[in-house]
């Protein structure tokens, strides 16, 4: 399944960890924190509350899927880049899901909230993984946050 785990550390980077099947994306909660919607300082409760919402965000996106549908679900917001999930629907009700990079949004250029607006072509999306396979219903119902 996906799951994100929060690291708990002193600061705002590294302390995300992202798990794919068995891959795994280590990211940073700095721009989280800048988002326009934040004013709070940085501590494990705020980034918990944060990236719950992210994750709903996901959900959300996920859940107006139809068959052949894509979608690209942001995670790792860089100065350089945004780490994220491409994600298709199949006719099966099965999500193929490949995780990789894009340089058409950087994490200066969009906040964590602003999930809708985050909208990709093929092109822009370098994938750095194999496809994973799984049940969209299964994903929608997973808890996907954890704290390490």
């Amino acid at each position: 399944m996906i799951s994100i785990k929060i690291i708990e550390k002193e600061d705002s980077h590294k302390d995300l960890q992202l798990e794919i099947g068995d891959f795994k994306q280590i990211a940073g909660s700095y721009y989280f924190f800048f988002d326009d919607t934040t004013e709070t300082e940085y501590n494990e409760t705020t980034l918990r509350i944060l990236i719950e919402k992210l994750i709903k965000s996901w959900k959300e996106s996920l859940s107006k899927l139809q068959t052949g549908d894509k979608t690209y679900l942001p995670f790792d917001f860089s100065d350089q880049y945004i780490g994220c999930i491409q994600c298709i629907l199949d006719p099966t009700d099965r999500l193929l899901i490949r995780y990789g990079v894009t340089t058409k949004f950087t994490g200066s250029g969009i906040n964590p909230s602003q999930n809708h607006l985050f909208s990709l072509n093929e092109s822009d999306f370098t994938a750095i993984t194999e496809t994973f396979h799984y049940s969209l219903s299964d994903l929608l119902q997973y808890p996907i946050l954890s704290i390490a």
